[in-house]
């Protein structure tokens, strides 16, 4: 039932790492759902698994469209839909402060590769 979304996220890796060597040794992948006029004011986090040294990697795509990115210390995602934006799992980030305009739903991503 998921195909759609493995393929997509399989083809996303090959594309960054510029190879198709590589294999997940943990992938997480979730929907995160706010209804129209929800506060999406959140806490800073990051999806950094501790005491793995492999590469860790994390991504979204935003689904519907939306003018809330996703905040980073040094910089912003402007959300474009259907689009994967990757960094490490490690950089702490939060959802854009403000009152969703319509239902806002994001594919999100954890992962640890071996290259």
């Amino acid at each position: 039932a998921f195909t759609v979304i493995d393929d997509s996220i399989n083809n996303l890796f090959k594309t960054y790492l510029g190879t198709d060597k590589f294999e997940f040794t943990k992938k997480n992948v979730w929907g995160y759902y706010a209804p129209k006029n929800t506060n999406t004011k959140n806490i800073k986090h990051n999806h950094f698994f501790s005491g793995i040294t492999n590469t860790q990697v994390s991504a979204l795509m935003y689904i519907t469209p939306t003018d809330l990115g996703t905040d980073f210390y040094n910089f912003k995602i402007e959300p474009e839909i259907n689009k994967w934006y990757v960094w490490h799992s490690g950089l702490y980030h939060e959802p854009e402060a403000g009152i969703t305009k319509e239902d806002r739903i994001v594919l999100a991503l954890s992962s640890v590769i071996s290259i």
